[in-house]
Order: structure tokens, then C-alpha cells, then sequence
């Protein structure tokens, strides 16, 4: 975070109101200013949600111990007690609601753990319970979601745009990759975090100068086929799509062979993380502008992130009656199959009546026939 001056009164740190929102959310003030709307942070923060929680709302009241040596994952991008960033969400938390808290008797505990690095929970029992608990509760929830979202802020989206500004990414999905690559990664210095990615990027493109997909028009400028040249840490310019299509390729072989033994058995199985973002690269929609923003699910099946509700009311423990439903209804399908079988099943059930109707008139007939001839002879 920016370093203020002593004179400073902290206003920049306070939260304030987001028009889009009509809820009050923490807004930072970023070091480098972040070219994107609110819509396109949404879908950002909604597509690592679904990686993490298989759908595309923001759960606040998560918590797991996943077993990969960061202790209890918990909250909207998995702030570990055993990495630090849970730390951070009580610690915002008790600016908001000071302490004694739901959280106080755990307090110097994570503190250590933090400290430690060290993924123990035998000294943190019940921790779930209250971090669900405190997430639904009618006055203190809406505080704590507001804690979570300032160090989500803090921990990893103003860090993804950041390197995402210094890269010059002009895109959505390239930016949202960022943002959710250093939430899996992390932000070190080890092989495995995104900036190991990065450099092993970087490196492909300057041993590979041909790749770097470019063009030098007449007047000396550079231009690529997305429309947009970046330029990696070592000085390569490159099209912006083929370097996020080639840093994806970096990214998926690090999950299936990391170099920490330790999260290699769960990352394994979570390439479908940047399967989905190649898929929205396939589509070409690089900026996420319009409400139909498809990717795909952790099943590979298709879903739309849309960013209807914001950030607090797409929390699943508190979304509105009257938001809409963000079921992707399939009309077309609707028009061509169910309607003709319905006509079908329309005409059937009306023949099975006009030939009751038609056999009981015959034998009806029949009948006062052979009574009549009954009747003269």
C-alpha cells in the first residue's frame, strides 16, 4: 500500500460508497491507477469464486481445511490461518467491530501461526463455525464481508493489477487471470508463485523472439492481432492474447508438476482454472463488456458470469428475492423441441378423444338400429 505522509488523517483508508454496489465496499487507493469498471471486477472476483466454490457467488462464510498445508481456507478467495491472510480479515474486522469479538479468543493464536507459517488448527477449534456464523449474522455479517473485501483488495487484486499495469494488459481476461493465477500461486518469490510464471514467460519469449506474434508497420509502430502489445520483465514485446495464451500453457504444467511437493496432490486436479479462461480466449471476447461473459464451469461444462447483484448481494447467504435468476435458459432449444412435442402431444391426446367420441357415435348408432328392427319385426 502507498506510504502516507504523517499529516495524513487515513480519509483515503476509509470505506465508501460504490454507486454501482448501493453497498458500501472498501475501495483502496491504488497505487497504480486500474482501468477497469465495476462489471469487470465482478466477473473477475465471480470466475475465481467458481474455481474455488464451484458457482459464481462470493462465499463469505467458506471454511475448510483442504488439507495443502495453509490450515483453514476460509472466506471469498481463501484466506489461510496458516499463510497470514486471515490474520488480515480479523484485523480489519476488529477496526470495524473492536474487540472483545466473535474472533477475540483466537486472536493471539493466529497471530502465531501467521508468524510461524504453520498450518496447525489443533489450537483454533470451532474455527469455521464462527467465521460461517459470523458471515450470516444480521449485524455484524455485512462488517465482516466488508473486512473480507478490503483484503481481498489488499492481498490480491490491487497486486494482479499492478503487475498487470507494469505488463501494460489492456484486457479484462488477461487482467482476471492475473488476479486469479496470484490467488492460487501467491505473490513470493518461489518457482511456484505467479511471478516464477511470469519469468518463465518472459524467458519463452526472449529465447523465442519469432513467437512473440508482432508486426512493425511502415511508421515504426508495433501492433499484434488482439490489438494490444504488452511488454514482458525482459523487454520482449508481444501481442497481449499470445503472451496470455502462452503464460496459461506456463501455468497449467505448474499445477500439474509444482515444485512444492506439498501442493502438487491438490493443484493436480484444478487445471480447469485456466481451461476456462482458454476457453474465454477462444471466444474472443477479451473485455467483458456486455452481461454475457462465458466461460467454463469446473465440470468443463459452459456458464455465463454475468455481474448482476455486485459484490455483497451475490453472497449466497444473502442474495435478494428479487435478483434475477442468472440460469442460462436455452430459448432456442425451447422454441424447437419443447413446443412441437407439446403441439405433438396436443394432437394426440385430441384424436384419442375424437375416436372415443367417434366409436362410442357408431356403436350408439348401431345399437338403436338393431333396436328399431327389433321393434318391427
Amino acid at each position: 500500500m502507498s506510504n502516507n505522509s504523517s499529516d495524513s488523517d487515513g480519509s483515503d483508508d476509509q470505506p465508501t460508497e460504490q454507486s454501482y454496489n448501493k453497498t458500501v465496499v472498501y475501495t483502496p487507493n491504488y497505487p497504480i491507477p486500474i482501468p477497469m469498471d465495476d462489471c469487470q471486477k465482478v466477473k473477475i472476483y465471480r470466475l475465481t469464486s467458481l474455481y474455488e466454490n464451484s458457482d459464481i457467488y462470493l462465499h463469505f462464510g467458506y471454511c475448510q481445511n483442504l488439507g495443502d498445508g495453509r490450515g483453514y481456507t476460509s472466506g471469498i478467495i481463501g484466506f489461510c490461518t496458516g499463510t497470514g491472510d486471515a490474520l488480515q480479515v480479523i484485523q480489519a474486522y476488529n477496526q470495524l467491530v473492536p474487540q472483545p469479538n466473535e474472533f477475540s479468543r483466537y486472536y493471539d493464536t493466529i497471530i502465531n501461526l501467521a508468524q510461524n507459517q504453520d498450518d496447525d488448527t489443533s489450537n483454533i477449534p470451532h474455527w469455521c463455525q464462527i467465521w460461517e456464523a459470523v458471515s450470516r449474522d444480521p449485524d455484524n455479517g455485512p462488517l465482516f464481508r466488508q473486512a473480507q473485501m478490503q483484503i481481498a483488495d489488499n492481498v490480491d487484486y490491487v497486486p494482479a493489477m499492478n503487475i498487470s499495469n507494469n505488463l501494460g494488459l489492456q484486457y479484462a481476461v488477461s487482467r482476471g487471470q492475473m488476479y486469479d493465477a496470484l490467488v492460487q500461486h501467491g505473490n513470493d518469490t518461489d518457482p511456484d508463485s505467479i511471478l516464477g510464471l511470469l519469468n518463465r514467460t518472459a524467458t519463452y519469449f526472449a529465447q523465442n523472439p519469432n513467437a512473440t506474434n508482432i508486426t512493425t508497420l511502415s511508421n515504426g509502430t508495433k501492433t499484434g492481432p488482439s490489438g494490444s502489445v504488452i511488454k514482458t520483465g525482459q523487454g520482449n514485446q508481444v501481442d497481449e492474447i499470445t503472451w496470455l495464451t502462452r503464460f496459461l500453457q506456463v501455468r497449467r504444467a505448474d499445477l500439474l508438476n509444482p515444485s512444492d511437493s506439498g501442493t502438487a496432490s491438490a493443484w493436480k486436479s484444478t487445471t480447469y482454472r485456466v481451461d476456462s479462461y482458454s476457453y474465454a480466449v477462444s471466444r474472443g471476447d477479451y473485455n467483458w463488456t456486455s452481461n454475457m461473459t462465458f466461460a467454463l464451469d469446473n465440470d468443463g461444462q459452459l456458464v455465463n458470469v454475468t455481474c448482476i447483484g455486485g459484490f455483497m448481494a451475490s453472497d449466497d447467504t444473502s442474495i435478494p428475492e428479487q435478483l434475477p435468476s442468472e440460469s442460462t435458459f436455452n430459448t432456442p432449444l425451447f422454441l424447437e423441441v419443447f413446443i412441437p412435442l407439446m403441439i405433438g402431444l396436443i394432437a394426440i391426446v385430441a384424436f384419442i378423444i375424437w375416436w372415443k367420441c367417434f366409436r362410442r357415435r357408431k356403436w350408439s348408432e348401431s345399437k338403436k338400429k338393431g333396436f328399431m328392427s327389433e321393434y318391427w319385426q
